[in-house]
């Protein structure tokens, strides 16, 4: 898609003055074609299963789920829960089309537990309010809880990691100037 923007619009300006505003549904078209193109930007844990040793990543965020509770809730002000704490807690949680949902299942199974799974849903905020209400709890990344609802995150353990990566076949950046350019302009964003 954005080699054939480019291409048509014949743009020769250095990649450094190019600049792309999008709309929401035209940026998840675009990430769309990223994941089926020659890039992709992927969650680490989705990918350790390839073979990948003509691409190179690039790490772009390092963190860590955690327990996402109401301030009011009994665990806030935890220093950290364990996964047996939160078997009997309400949980609110994305569903089954983010890779969280099954990881999340998977994590209560290797403890041995199931998961209470009161409600799940495709949207963040709406989990964040029903969290920042007492009606449950939630796991997420830290990074996308930190948000303007009186909620708190607390480590789990043990952790389940969340690296996102960028995927680029080498020889791609090292023959595409153009590809080499966004790559570091990827790097550079996060």
């Amino acid at each position: 898609l954005l080699s054939s923007i480019l291409h048509t619009t014949r743009v020769t300006v250095p990649f450094s003055l190019l600049f792309f505003f999008l709309k929401q549904k035209t940026a998840s078209e675009f990430s769309a074609c990223l994941v089926g193109s020659e890039m992709c930007i992927r969650d680490r844990s989705n990918i350790d299963a390839y073979q990948l040793d003509h691409y190179r990543l690039y790490t772009l965020v390092v963190d860590n789920y955690h327990a996402i509770v109401s301030r009011r809730h009994r665990f806030a002000g935890l220093d950290v829960v364990t996964w047996q704490d939160l078997a009997e807690e309400k949980l609110v949680i994305l569903d089954k089309s983010y890779g969280l949902n099954a990881i999340i299942r998977e994590s209560f199974r290797q403890c041995g537990l199931r998961p209470n799974i009161a409600f799940e849903c495709d949207q963040v905020d709406a989990i964040l309010g029903m969290v920042e209400g007492n009606f449950g709890i939630s796991i997420l990344s830290k990074r996308i809880a930190a948000t303007q609802y009186d909620v708190e995150a607390i480590p789990i353990d043990p952790p389940i990691s969340r690296n996102t990566v960028l995927v680029v076949p080498k020889e791609v950046e090292a023959r595409q100037r153009l590809a080499g350019g966004f790559v570091r302009h990827i790097v550079d964003y996060y």
